[in-house]
């Protein structure tokens, strides 16, 4: 039995945010439409054709590590389209220390989505992130 619209837009929700952990360029453009749009709280969107590249490269650059946690998304689908709203929380390891532990950049997130159905599944065609918090720690690390 073939996966539900709705479960095959989680499965790429996911693969997004392995693809960012990982700091996967092919993975993350695998969940790119052509033409994708992010848009992040106060910066310029951001598209073009090396978006994937940069976004690992920007995230190696800034981060010894992050993790995402998708929690519930709800999906409204018309034909080959779909609008999706998702909470996660990401979770940021900075790579300076302060006073000997790692800092934590902890936001509480949703995304505002956009998909379309190409021929090998659903693919971001726009993605803006709302902040609704954030919370920064001292950790132990390693």
């Amino acid at each position: 039995m073939a996966a539900s619209d709705s479960e095959q837009i989680r499965q790429t929700l996911i693969r997004y945010a392995r693809a960012c952990d990982r700091r996967d360029a092919s993975l993350l453009a695998s969940c790119l439409h052509s033409d994708i749009e992010i848009v992040l709280p106060g910066l310029p969107a951001m598209s073009g054709p090396t978006l994937a590249e940069n976004t690992v490269t920007m995230l190696g650059d800034m981060f010894e590590a992050t993790q995402h946690r998708i929690f519930q998304h709800d999906a409204t689908i018309d034909g080959n389209q779909a609008r999706c709203e998702t909470y996660c929380t990401a979770t940021h390891l900075f790579k300076e220390r302060r006073d000997g532990k790692g800092v934590i950049d902890e936001w509480a997130i949703r995304y505002q989505d956009q998909l379309v159905r190409e021929a090998h599944g659903w693919v971001f065609s726009r993605r803006e992130l709302i902040i609704d918090w954030k919370e920064e720690r001292l950790v132990n690390v390693g």
